[in-house]
C-alpha cells in the first residue's frame, strides 16, 4: 500500500537530538545550546509523537521519529482537485503535455 512518510520534531532522547543537531553545528557545545533551547521552547520533543489511528510512528537509525500515513492506492496528485478543468478528465498539470506546454 502506498504511504507518505513525514519527519517529526520528536527524538528518542535528548542525546539523539544532540547527535542530530551536532552534524549541523560547528562544535558539540553549540549543539548542546541549540538542543536545550529548542527543548525549552517546545520546538523539539523527546518521546514518540501522537499520530492518527491509521498511521504509525517509527524511529530512524538516528533516533528521529517519523510518521507513516497510508494513502489510498488511487490517491490523486495534489493537482487533480480541479480535474474537470483539464483535458480528458485530467487536471491542468497532467494535461500540460496535451496543451503544448
Amino acid at each position: 500500500m502506498p504511504s507518505l512518510i513525514v519527519g517529526t520534531s520528536h527524538f528518542v532522547s535528548r542525546s539523539h537530538a544532540m547527535n542530530y543537531y551536532a552534524r549541523m553545528e560547528l562544535c558539540k557545545l553549540d549543539a548542546i545550546d541549540v538542543v536545550d533551547g529548542k527543548l525549552n521552547r517546545g520546538e523539539i520533543h523527546t518521546g514518540p509523537p501522537a499520530c492518527a489511528d491509521d498511521a504509525r510512528w517509527f524511529a530512524d537509525k538516528d533516533g528521529r521519529y517519523h510518521i507513516e500515513h497510508p494513502l489510498p492506492s488511487h490517491a490523486p496528485c495534489m493537482h487533480c482537485e480541479d480535474a474537470a478543468d483539464g483535458v480528458d478528465g485530467r487536471c491542468m498539470f497532467h494535461s500540460q503535455d496535451d496543451l503544448g506546454f
